[in-house]
């Protein structure tokens, strides 16, 4: 029997991706060698835009009071959920802690920034800005209820509106990998900065069609996984994340056992 040397999975730790295509990310591979790495930055900040696109995804969805998930949300269950299933980012459940989490946007927030509201005394409703003063969120109460599409210039908002925050820093970065027929591990050295969404992208360069399975593991613990079809020459996956503090290791495999490259990398986390 074959032993596995990859680190222990914890199946109660996943967690959906959705993948999405930002842009094309092309790998010229090698005729001979191990599988390649490339880390990118890149100038096309939008991280917002999917969030704000997926926010849209919950609408019609009925409020429930501390309720996260597809058949009833509240306010801030509904943040967590857009982000998670987008970023692969894990805010915190609650108006109050949200606010105190991100960073403090200007007067023109934009797609994918929070937008927070005092309507009982205090911090106590959110919604996630779709940008020109629009926003996502989950009411409880008013003449519709549920996950709806709200204005900054309706009177009832306008008048308790407290300001915006972002949970999504700086530029993101291209992870780019072509995957060959040879097995290797590699690291880049520098950690990444705190809310960074990094894109990761796999290019076959197998000779047939095959499922690829990405998994990643954070301080030696399985935290999500995603298996995508890939053919000779495609794009096997693009995705999305916010990785956590901590070690990383991404591993890409084709098949059950066959690992063909291990990354590693850090976070610094918040």
């Amino acid at each position: 029997m074959k032993r596995s040397t990859r680190p222990a999975e914890s199946a109660t730790t996943t967690f959906p991706l959705v993948l999405i295509a930002l842009f094309p990310l092309l790998v010229l591979l090698p005729a001979a060698g191990a599988s390649t790495v490339d880390v990118v930055t890149t100038a096309d900040p939008t991280a917002g835009r999917h969030i704000a696109d997926r926010a849209r995804d919950y609408l019609g969805v009925p409020y429930v009071y501390a309720g996260a998930s597809q058949s009833g949300v509240d306010c801030s269950g509904l943040v967590y959920r857009v982000y998670r299933d987008v970023m692969g980012q894990e805010l915190p459940r609650g108006v109050s802690r949200l606010m105190q989490a991100g960073r403090a946007v200007g007067d023109s927030p934009s797609a994918g920034d929070l937008l927070f509201f005092d309507t009982t005394g205090g911090p106590s409703h959110v919604g996630i800005s779709l940008g020109d003063g629009r926003f996502v969120h989950a009411a409880s109460e008013g003449p519709r209820t549920g996950v709806i599409v709200s204005s900054l210039s309706e009177k009832y908002y306008h008048t308790r509106y407290l300001g915006a925050r972002r949970y999504i820093d700086g530029i993101p970065a291209a992870v780019r990998i072509g995957l060959d027929d040879q097995s290797t591990i590699r690291a880049f050295d520098q950690a990444l900065r705190p809310g960074m969404p990094v894109m990761f992208s796999v290019q076959s360069g197998l000779e047939h069609a095959a499922w690829v399975t990405l998994r990643f593991y954070r301080n030696g613990q399985f935290i999500l996984s995603k298996r995508i079809r890939s053919t000779p020459g495609s794009s096997a996956s693009e995705m999305w994340l916010v990785p956590g503090p901590g070690e990383w290791m991404l591993i890409v495999s084709e098949g059950e056992d066959s690992d063909r490259l291990r990354l590693r990398f850090s976070s610094a986390g918040r």
